[in-house]
């Protein structure tokens, strides 16, 4: 079986290995963690509870 690559990017060759780092890079940066995902609950729990995040703020 043949896996199709474009010509030139192709792991083990510069111009390979930069697109896949780059790719690793952008999927590790925009992927939940565990712990981003607790917190998202939390302050969703909090908000449909009706606290506040941040505390009140002071009138003028």
């Amino acid at each position: 079986m043949q896996v199709w690559r474009p010509a030139g990017l192709t792991p083990g060759r510069p111009e390979g290995d930069h697109i896949l780092i780059g790719a690793a890079r952008f999927l590790t940066a925009h992927s939940p963690t565990v712990r981003s995902r607790g917190q998202t609950f939390d302050i969703a729990a909090r908000l449909h509870r009706g606290e506040s995040l941040h505390g009140e703020l002071a009138e003028a």
